[in-house]
Parts: C-alpha cells; sequence; structure tokens
C-alpha cells in the first residue's frame, strides 16, 4: 500500500510540474511575439480582443472543448473525464502565475532575444507536453477534444489533432482581422511549432521516457523480440 500511494505520488507531481513547464513555455513563446503554439493562439486572440488574461481566456477555451466533448458523446462522456476541468483550472493558473512573475525579469525586446525566447519556449512546451503524457494522467481538453472525435470517427489520432489545430487556427486568423484588424498570435513560429513540437516529443520519449516511467513506479513494458 505505501508503495502504491509513493508511486501516485511521484505521477501527481510528474503531473504538476508538465504543467508548470507548459505554461512557462507559453510565456516565452508569447512573449516572443514570433507566433503561439496552435491550441493557445484562440484564447491569445480573445485576450487581446476583450483585454482579459491569458490564463482566464485560456480556462474558458478549455471549458468549451470539455463541452464540445460532451455534445459528441452525450451520456458516454466518462464522468472521471470532468477532472479535465481541474487540469485546466491548474494550467490557467500557472500560465497567468508565470506572466505575472516573468514579466519583471525577462520580456525579450530584440530580434536575437525573442527567437532565443521562442526556441526555449518551444522546448518548454515539448517538454511538458512529454511528461504529461508519461504521467498517464488527463490531458488538457484542447488535445482530449482531437482524442475523442479521432475514436468516434474511426481516424489517425495525429491526424485528426493536425485538423483540430489547423481549424483553431483559422478560427483564430479570423478573429484576430475580424475584431484587432490585424493578425495576432499566428505566425511563422506557429507553422514551426506544428512541424518541430511533435518531433521532439517523439525524441523526449526515446531518449527518457523510460527513465520517468521507472522514477513514477509504472512497471516496464516488456517488449517482445522481433525475430
Amino acid at each position: 500500500m505505501y508503495g502504491e500511494n509513493y508511486s501516485s505520488l511521484r505521477r501527481i507531481l510528474v503531473y504538476v510540474f508538465s504543467m508548470a513547464l507548459l505554461s512557462l513555455g507559453v510565456y516565452f513563446m508569447t512573449s516572443a511575439n514570433l507566433g503561439v503554439a496552435p491550441i493557445i493562439s484562440l484564447p491569445f486572440v480573445i485576450s487581446k480582443v476583450m483585454g482579459l488574461s491569458l490564463g482566464l481566456t485560456a480556462f474558458c477555451a478549455n471549458i468549451a472543448f470539455i463541452l464540445i466533448q460532451v455534445l459528441i458523446l452525450k451520456k458516454r462522456f466518462p464522468k472521471q473525464e470532468f477532472l479535465q476541468i481541474a487540469a485546466s483550472f491548474l494550467f490557467s493558473f500557472f500560465v497567468d502565475l508565470m506572466a505575472f512573475l516573468l514579466a519583471f525579469v525577462f520580456v525579450p525586446v530584440s530580434l536575437p532575444e525573442r527567437i532565443i525566447s521562442f526556441i526555449f519556449g518551444l522546448f518548454l512546451i515539448a517538454t511538458g507536453v512529454s511528461l504529461m503524457s508519461l504521467s498517464r494522467l488527463f490531458m488538457l481538453p484542447g488535445d482530449a477534444i482531437s482524442r475523442v472525435i479521432a475514436k468516434e470517427r474511426g481516424r489517425d489520432f495525429g491526424k485528426t489533432k493536425v485538423f483540430i489545430d489547423a481549424s483553431v487556427v483559422v478560427l483564430s486568423t479570423s478573429l484576430s482581422f475580424f475584431f484587432l484588424k490585424r493578425l495576432e498570435g499566428v505566425h511563422i513560429g506557429t507553422l514551426i511549432t506544428v512541424l518541430l513540437i511533435g518531433n521532439i516529443v517523439s525524441f523526449f520519449h526515446s531518449k527518457f521516457g523510460d527513465k520517468v516511467e521507472a522514477f513514477i513506479g509504472f512497471e516496464p513494458v516488456l517488449k517482445e523480440e522481433v525475430a
């Protein structure tokens, strides 16, 4: 029993740490003003339109993603998945906390600083996504909705996520031009994020996945020898 509790604690710690890394990455990426990750583009534009914090608009967007999942699955929506609300709150809290703390420490101004900030943010987000996946706890609603649609339609998760991300970017771009009369959040960095973040996640999994799972206390998966 003690071992199980110890493993659960480490699992939660890894999950919370992944949230902190994600939100830290969001700060560096948004501060660089070179484009944000697709799933962040919508709350980013809404925050600019309404003058609200990114954390608050991210929370509202995630609640909308949860409601869409409920509409798709109806009574088949697993009750435990409502814990996505808690995950969304934690993520939003960290986003605003990092923005508050780091605004006094680092704000990139020159182009080299912005490029460094973007690259750093990209790697932090990828690492956070990897750790969240390895913890095997709840996905953020923006990713969970891709999982639900892929399962319902019998589609590949990766391709479905690309479709959802592209749809969010189109919506963000439309809202940006309509309300702000300019493009916000969606730039060259958004494309770079789409192309690279998955590869960075895969690299992290291949190099550190076993170590993270061993730290948490998961049983190693036995791989069959290929003849």
